[in-house]
């Protein structure tokens, strides 16, 4: 059988405390099985709780302690550095407040590869 193709999927969390632990269970229910989140952060007023809920292997949680003055420069620079971080040989990206429907990665990467 052929070996799943790792897939990294960078959330970009800044002020979404109310939706990340929505977002990150929409990638972990994913029906593709080789999934690696990496939640970009700088400040979460809920980390604590969203690391002991989350302890496993493939979420990640980056704090990037650089914050840039425009929020459009900020947030491309957490996905820069989250980018250095990431395994994945395909990358999705989506903002904290986003969530993936359970096939969207599977779907995806099926058509990729026709």
């Amino acid at each position: 059988m052929k070996k799943k193709i790792k897939v990294s999927v960078i959330i970009t969390a800044e002020k979404k405390e109310r939706f990340i632990e929505r977002s990150i269970n929409s990638c972990l229910d994913q029906s593709y099985g080789n999934v690696e989140i990496i939640v970009a952060y700088t400040n979460l007023k809920n980390i604590t709780f969203l690391k002991k809920n989350f302890l496993r292997k493939n979420v990640i949680f980056l704090r990037i302690k650089k914050k840039m003055k425009v929020s459009t420069q900020d947030q491309l620079f957490k996905i820069y550095k989250s980018l250095a971080a990431s395994k994945g040989q395909y990358i999705f990206l989506m903002d904290g407040d986003d969530c993936f429907k359970k096939w969207k990665i599977k779907r995806i990467i099926t058509k990729v590869h026709k």
